[in-house]
């Protein structure tokens, strides 16, 4: 969508390009014609909005006499190029004058002019720097788009022009800047006494020193930044993080959580993704999730659900991922007798291991799983005992289609000691139909296995 605004408003742009310097044209275009778009809206194309979007502060070029040389003015040529272009003439405003300065531009009969060429849509709200006779100053092409937009000699369709210009210039933003970090506090994990619920735009850091409940609001972008959450006990009746809706968790640094445990056959994933949500895991940051206790037991897995819990989907974006399943639990998936949803992975390096009989990436034992889809990043998936790979665990589980394109970098899936298959279902399992690189294959055998397209 993003993408699209920016060529709707790059068709905007050029349009009004067309109609402002038609008579320059070779051929005049009929315009938006054969496109079916609706009309630019320039309500919000205003000299503040304008201002406002300007990154950094213009240099006031009426001080140009400086150096011997005054301001007159800015265009923007946009027939064949975004150039913007300032004239300066010298302070006498005589041709000889202009011969004893050392200007580095171009010399008309009456002016000098320098230009910054080729500008890129999304840099057109960043300040140029220009060198006059030794000084340099800054301006934008937004600068010279708002002086259009509060001009009382420009017509409507050179105003118009400027303001496309503008809606282009933030379409452009919207797509090639990375979206900011929302606005939030700082959590130190070290300083929590209590539950305690982290809220959109949160950043989580330090070591948590106590069995206290972290979840994450419903809807929410939170950061974990350098976090521990190792210290849960049998107390502890729940996972190490917890989102109460569907989240996105954005990884910096380097990052540890387990799950609590409430028994031998009841630990807490690390990160408990709850039925019908969608946890989201991105960054470039590393997170080592696992069960809670250490002891081999209990059926929580590392990002997922736990024993009898049902998880929600699970996709991972980016970061450096190790999920380790607990006893009889997937490493990224379902726990044991229990669902979860779609498994996807786009992006990042992802190293699953199951509990015994769980698969690494899908489900645990007696459960099932949704789709898994693989479309980028690095991927190791291990299963244990009886579990594949990549697909189901043992004893009646199952796992959707399985889906790996060839936008991976590489995908190794290896199965248990006992297991058949790499990739498809576990011992006394099932599995959807697997498809590699575009074509379906039978279930695969051979472990590890390796597709690298």
């Amino acid at each position: 969508e993003q993408l699209k605004a920016v060529a709707e408003a790059l068709l905007h742009y050029g349009a009004m390009a067309q109609t402002v310097f038609a008579g320059s044209l070779e051929e005049t275009p009929d315009h938006l014609a054969d496109v079916n778009m609706p009309a630019a809206d320039f309500s919000g194309a205003t000299a503040e909005n304008i201002a406002a979007a300007i990154k950094g502060s213009a240099s006031d070029l009426n001080t140009a006499a400086a150096f011997d040389a005054e301001f007159y003015t800015s265009s923007l040529i946009y027939l064949s190029r975004n150039t913007l272009r300032l004239y300066f003439t010298p302070a006498s405003k005589t041709v000889g004058a202009l011969n004893g300065l050392d200007f580095s531009g171009n010399l008309s009969e009456y002016y000098y002019f320098v230009d910054v060429e080729n500008i890129a849509a999304a840099e057109l709200d960043n300040q140029q720097t220009f060198s006059v006779n030794g000084t340099e100053f800054t301006f934008s092409a937004l600068d010279y788009a708002k002086a259009v937009v509060n001009s009382n000699h420009m017509s409507d369709t050179q105003k118009d022009l400027a303001k496309s210009l503008y809606l282009y210039n933030q379409a452009a933003n919207a797509y090639f800047d990375p979206a900011p970090a929302p606005a939030g506090r700082t959590i130190v994990l070290d300083d929590v006494k209590a539950d305690f619920e982290a809220q959109d735009g949160d950043v989580l850091t330090g070591v948590l020193g106590g069995d206290f409940q972290i979840t994450i609001a419903a809807g929410a972008t939170i950061t974990l930044r350098d976090v521990t959450i190792t210290c849960l006990t049998v107390d502890a009746e729940f996972a190490g993080i917890t989102p109460l809706g569907n989240a996105t968790i954005i990884l910096e640094g380097t990052n540890v959580v387990k799950g609590g445990f409430s028994g031998e056959y009841a630990d807490f994933p690390g990160i408990f993704v709850p039925e019908n949500t969608t946890l989201t895991i991105d960054g470039t940051g590393s997170l080592t999730a696992s069960k809670g206790d250490d002891n081999g037991l209990g059926g929580g897995c590392g990002i997922g659900g736990g024993y009898e819990k049902n998880a929600g989907n699970i996709e991972i974006k980016g970061g450096n991922i190790t999920a380790i399943g607990g006893y009889t639990s997937a490493g990224i998936g379902s726990g044991v007798i229990a669902s979860c949803g779609a498994i996807t992975i786009t992006g990042g390096t992802v190293n699953a291991t199951g509990g015994q009989g769980g698969a690494g990436i899908g489900s645990g034992v007696n459960a099932s799983c949704g789709a898994i889809t693989i479309t980028g990043g690095t991927v190791n998936a291990t299963g244990i005992y009886g579990g594949a790979g990549i697909g189901s665990g043992v004893n009646n589980s199952v796992c959707g289609d399985i889906v790996i394109t060839t936008g991976v970098t590489q995908v190794t899936a290896t199965k248990g000691s006992s297991a058949t298959y790499s990739i498809g279902a576990g011992n006394d399992g099932t599995c959807g139909t697997i498809t590699i690189g575009g074509v379906v294959v039978d279930p695969i055998t051979e472990s590890p296995y390796t597709y690298e397209p």
